[in-house]
């Protein structure tokens, strides 16, 4: 058998290690800049036995939070290295500006030990992208008045450490910007309200310093405060129910189980009737459409709708069809557009369907308002129309766009369902999303709230508008 002789080119070789290596290098090295590591010690309270839960909250799209890890640890004692790799970690998003778009992190404490909920807490923290002490990353302690304490997590951990703050530290830097700002000169509004709303509850200390900026610049109205804190910084406070549902008689059932639970309750001690006093409005849903009647028991819904086909005499000529026989065409009303052919009497029909469902939605929101004020008489009620979808159905759902679902401004404003309308801020949303998701911004805005005006007329309805302060530059509190 002949002799077989192999060559290989031995600088070719040589190349070829190189790049495997500076490859599984690169790799390694991506691998650790990527991943998220964190450790802890509490420091308050003293117990041998505490668990604390990890978790937090993204802001790049579901999932909207991370999930729960626990750990039991002694005081004064490190715990392990958590690796937190595989959470679906995202940098900073421009969407409001600030760097509060980064994820952030949540540490809450329970001390099993003496089986209650630590009234206060400090801790140490330690982040990394390696689990070692000498590739600790950031470094920090916090303190809570309550049993949590949170902060940023800058992704990647070494690129955007300069970036970290605890959640009491925004505070402060909230505080300082609103000083820089206003200075001595504060602002005390007498005849409109402005309104905001507080991040986060889980620390009183950061509650107070939040408040007081708020104050400072002229809010007097906080959605979800508490209303001792509200009383004594002198802010209003809001209410909400999200029982926008299209069965009357569940609307009924469901309200009074939560008043007799709560509002009758209060009611009846003399807090209760100073906090409810202190209520600006109460908001019902929130970017409302027409209720989906797919929700709706199917015999009541059909009732329903011949009762409201009859009161406007409408019936076989126009339909083709006996009033009895007509049912309510939900599946069709669920398609992408009404058909553009076909009979007309059913095109007719699907038109009147459509119509129904707006008048039946802002009905649910009449019965709501005339419930609250059963309940606390005189209170303001308010909403937000749908403007995400406003023009060609940018994204989200089509029925908060502009479609047949969506609500009409011009019939809630007739029922007067509502003394409150409210529209959402295509300002903000401007700098929030660019332009290639609202085109127009600060001109839809204002087209938006013309057609509520418009809606309005002379009827005794209050406008409202929501605009996020989300410019990077000029508008920094939100971050």
């Amino acid at each position: 058998m002949p002799r077989q002789f192999f060559s290989f080119p031995v600088a070719g070789f040589a190349l070829l290690i190189t790049v495997v290596l500076f490859s599984t290098y690169e790799l390694i090295g991506q691998n650790s800049r990527l991943s998220v590591f964190i450790r802890f010690k509490v420091v308050k309270p003293s117990s041998k036995n505490i668990r604390v839960t990890t978790t937090g909250r993204r802001h790049a799209g579901a999932p909207w939070n991370f999930p729960r890890i626990d750990r039991v640890v002694k005081s004064d004692e490190w715990s392990d290295w958590i690796e937190l790799s595989d959470w679906k970690w995202h940098g900073k998003i421009y969407r409001a500006g600030g760097i509060a778009e980064y994820p952030s992190l949540q540490l809450t404490l329970s001390d099993l030990e003496r089986r209650k909920k630590p009234a206060g807490c400090e801790l140490q923290v330690q982040l990394s992208d390696s689990p070692t002490e000498k590739n600790v990353v950031i470094n920090f302690s916090e303190k809570s008045d309550g049993n949590s304490i949170m902060f940023l997590a800058p992704y990647p951990l070494r690129e955007n450490a300069k970036d970290f703050e605890t959640a009491r530290q925004m505070a402060s830097r909230h505080a300082a910007w609103a000083e820089e700002i206003v200075g001595d000169n504060r602002i005390e509004l007498k005849h409109f309200e402005m309104i905001s709303s507080i991040w986060t509850r889980h620390d009183q200390t950061i509650v107070d310093q939040e408040v007081s900026t708020l104050k400072r610049l002229g809010f007097n109205v906080i959605t979800n405060l508490d209303h001792p804190t509200a009383k004594r910084f002198g802010f209003k406070v809001a209410g909400k129910t999200w029982l926008y549902n299209p069965d009357p008689e569940e609307v009924l059932k469901r309200w009074n189980t939560l008043a007799d639970r709560i509002l009758r309750k209060e009611d009846a001690t003399s807090a209760g009737k100073e906090k409810h006093a202190n209520t600006a409005y109460y908001e019902i849903a929130d970017e409302v459409s027409a209720v989906n009647l797919k929700r709706f028991q199917k015999t009541k819904l059909d009732r329903r709708f011949r009762e409201y086909l009859k009161r406007r005499d409408l019936g076989k000529y126009e339909f083709g069809i006996d009033l009895d026989e007509i049912e309510y065409p939900t599946d069709d009303l669920f398609k992408d557009t009404l058909p553009k052919s076909g009979p007309v009497e059913r095109r007719r029909l699907l038109y009147h369907a459509a119509k129904f469902g707006h008048f039946w939605s802002v009905r649910q929101m009449k019965l709501l308002t005339d419930l609250i004020r059963e309940d606390l008489p005189g209170m303001n009620t308010g909403t937000l129309l749908p403007s995400h979808g406003f023009l060609g159905n940018a994204w989200g759902p089509k029925w908060i766009g502009m479609s047949y679902r969506m609500l009409d401004s011009f019939e809630l404003a007739e029922q007067n369902a509502v003394t409150q309308i409210s529209t959402e801020d295509w300002l903000g949303l401007n700098h929030m999303y660019g332009s290639e998701y609202t085109w127009t911004g600060g001109q839809t805005f204002g087209y938006l709230n013309a057609l509520n005006r418009s809606a309005i007329k002379d009827n005794e309805i209050t406008m409202r508008a929501f605009i996020t302060p989300s410019d990077d530059k000029f508008l920094r509190l939100k971050a």
